[in-house]
């Protein structure tokens, strides 16, 4: 069972995008930990069943008032706080209409060790994100 309870079939580290500019960033991450081009990234962890970039094509120049905006919201805030997930990246590229402070408040989600966020241009270029995407999945 999770901390709260809830119960998950499955122990995966999700890495979600807050906006498309950041999904070739979220698969980088993610293959770095397929057990079929990488065996040994998870073997000091045997529970995690994988690591999965969730990625879309929406969350930049969108009505920041629109319906368009808040689904995808509802949608990200539905993965991040699944039970299948024992840990969530939400990565952004820093420009976008889909802010992450502001998507963590209207899911009513905040950071924690199971929900870290950051994004491409704070962290100082793609290299970087994908690096600290990866040790923060380790």
């Amino acid at each position: 069972p999770r901390a709260d309870g809830r119960i998950a079939t499955r122990n995966y580290i999700g890495i979600l995008t807050s906006v498309n500019c950041s999904a070739t960033v979220a698969r980088a991450i993610a293959d770095h930990f397929r057990r079929d081009i990488h065996p040994e990234a998870l073997a000091d962890y045997p529970h995690v069943d994988g690591v999965v970039a969730l990625t879309h094509h929406s969350g930049c120049a969108m009505d920041a008032e629109g319906d368009g905006l808040k689904m995808l919201q509802r949608t990200l805030g539905g993965y991040a706080c699944h039970p299948n997930f024992a840990g969530v990246l939400i990565i952004g590229l820093g420009c976008e209409t889909n802010q992450i402070p502001r998507l963590l408040a209207t899911q009513g989600l905040a950071e924690s060790p199971g929900l870290r966020t950051f994004t491409i241009q704070d962290s100082g270029g793609t290299v970087h994100t994908i690096r600290k995407g990866i040790e923060l999945v380790r």
